[in-house]
């Protein structure tokens, strides 16, 4: 068997054929899998919180007669439903864009100079929580947007 590598490929060569390694598959299988289970924790937590702000305000619309019980069950399916796909796209966008951020930087050593503590390195730092938060956000938006114009 022989291995010819670099940092940032493996080839194994065994008997003339070519195969990925199998700790580089599992590795991109563990990156999925954990985006998922960030997304799925994301996406019940939005469902629970919009369904019960909505059951909030909803039963205070059905006591001051605004509003009948039916409807009311309606609109909190429709918040729950609402908040949980939003967060989960949000949360599986920004994991997504966080990572690359990362990966980014560690592959192109921005900031590897800069004085630990600075401003510049501070930035660099915070770079890939702030454009997983801006992914989070605007992915979150579109899908509650998206969702708006469907059912509306």
């Amino acid at each position: 068997m022989t291995m010819i590598g670099t940092e940032r490929i493996v080839l194994v060569i065994e008997r003339g054929r070519y195969s990925t390694p199998a700790s580089l598959v599992a590795s991109k299988a563990s990156l999925v899998g954990a985006v998922n289970t960030v997304s799925k924790a994301s996406g019940v937590t939005g469902a629970v919180l919009n369904a019960g702000i909505e059951t909030l305000y909803s039963a205070g619309e059905v006591i001051r007669g605004k509003k009948d019980v039916v409807d009311a069950a309606g609109d909190i399916a429709y918040a729950g439903a609402k908040g949980g796909a939003s967060a989960y796209a949000g949360a599986a966008a920004g994991s997504v864009a966080a990572a690359a951020t990362s990966a980014t930087i560690a592959a192109t050593g921005i900031g590897a100079g800069l004085a630990a503590g600075g401003v510049a390195a501070t930035a660099v730092a915070l770079a890939p929580a702030a454009i997983g938060l801006g992914a989070a956000c605007v992915v979150g938006s579109f899908v509650c947007d998206m969702i708006d114009d469907i059912f509306s």
